[in-house]
């Protein structure tokens, strides 16, 4: 008889809300060993959360929710198993958590409030089911699971996926008997060191974007280049980040490389960029590459890449005109700039071998640090022109 108290499964103290869901399979047939954590896909209360498992014709559930406010809904204790990450094997091992998102596509953003509770709720999960130490591994040999493993599906989104390493790192802390950080302090997108405005950008301007992340420090890799252009207001600027711009209170991120400028230009987009089109994809850069760089990126009309420093004219071959070349540095190019915060580097606005590899890692090239003559980077930076 002691050995079968010993058995029963215990549910969290946590939980502020309780429907029991009948979509579930009593009791699991294996011990919880592993936590799976999926996304509501919409900003919903627990109680609201609760009504969505409700109806049988449902076919889905979860353990527990939370939900923007940090409130604990539960669905189905965790003796039983829920009907949430399209794999009965994986169900009957994890306790599974929905998390409200208080953010839309293609982010998917949770509030502080609810990460904070999400950290907390693992950590009691792993201590009263002997779960020494939660690991993510980034596929399903770990003990912290997510459901695109076992589905075509993006959950748990951008924003939670992008926070798996920080979430089992902070669990951990706790269990080893410490304190978690909280989610403002270590997630960038929540950080409250914020500015007004940043690179001839303010908090409250309306901008056009062609490309955006979904967290703020998303790397160039992870760029999203939607079908059309994208219309939405500034609402944050994290200085310091890869992506600063906060755009529609958690539609996405993005910095000055993505916006092609201030008011509605989404008509401009089936306009031939440039003054002639489509550009010649030769290897060479010229006064046309130049011209449909600048129309893309937003820096002007002109055709010139201003003030390049001389000293760098012998590892550029591969550009045949439209610069200007100098002795001093006089401030550098708009284009340049925007090039190299589109490529992650610092954005001096000179060309130089460090930014020539950062296109060329960004492109998929060999990373020597020069154009050659013709230049496979430039190339496909000419093919990369014309697909905006």
């Amino acid at each position: 008889m002691a050995d079968r108290k010993e058995k029963i499964m215990s549910n969290s103290a946590l939980v502020n809300y309780t429907r029991i869901s009948p979509n579930r399979t009593s009791p699991r047939n294996q011990k919880i060993d592993r936590i799976t954590i999926h996304h509501m896909a919409g900003n919903l209360s627990v109680e609201s959360c609760g009504n969505v498992f409700a109806p049988s014709s449902r076919q889905a559930s979860s353990n527990y929710g939370i939900d923007s406010e940090g409130r604990v809904g539960m669905y189905v204790e965790e003796k039983d198993r829920s009907w949430c990450s399209s794999s009965g094997a994986n169900d009957h091992r994890a306790v599974t958590i929905e998390v409200a998102d208080n953010a839309g596509a293609p982010g998917w953003g949770c509030s502080e409030k609810a990460m904070n509770k999400l950290v907390e709720l693992c950590a009691d999960i792993c201590r009263r089911n002997g779960i020494a130490k939660l690991v993510y591994t980034g596929d399903t040999s770990g003990n912290l699971t997510m459901h695109k493993w076992f589905a075509a599906t993006d959950c748990p989104g951008a924003y939670l996926e992008s926070k798996f390493p920080w979430i089992a790192d902070q669990v951990n802390k706790i269990l080893a008997g410490g304190t978690a950080d909280s989610a403002g302090s270590g997630n960038a997108n929540d950080s409250q060191d914020t500015t007004q405005s940043l690179e001839g950008y303010s908090v409250g301007d309306w901008v056009t974007v062609s490309s955006y992340y979904a967290t703020s420090i998303d790397p160039v890799a992870k760029a999203i280049f939607p079908k059309s252009w994208v219309y939405q207001q500034i609402t944050k600027i994290l200085p310091g980040t890869h992506n600063p711009f906060l755009l529609g209170n958690g539609f996405a991120w993005c910095n000055a490389g993505d916006i092609r400028g201030k008011g509605d230009l989404r008509g401009n987009q089936s306009k031939p960029a440039g003054s002639s089109g489509k550009i010649s994809v030769d290897g060479l850069w010229g006064t046309n590459t130049t011209k449909k760089a600048q129309a893309v990126f937003g820096t002007g009309s002109d055709g010139i890449v201003s003030n390049q420093l001389s000293c760098y004219k012998g590892i550029c071959a591969g550009v045949v005109s439209s610069f200007q070349w100098d002795e001093t540095k006089k401030g550098g190019s708009a284009l340049i700039k925007a090039i190299q915060r589109k490529v992650g580097v610092a954005a001096d606005g000179y060309i130089g071998p460090g930014t020539i590899k950062a296109m060329q890692k960004w492109l998929g090239c060999t990373q020597d640090g020069s154009f050659s003559n013709p230049s496979t980077c430039i190339r496909k930076f000419q093919e990369w022109l014309n697909q905006q």
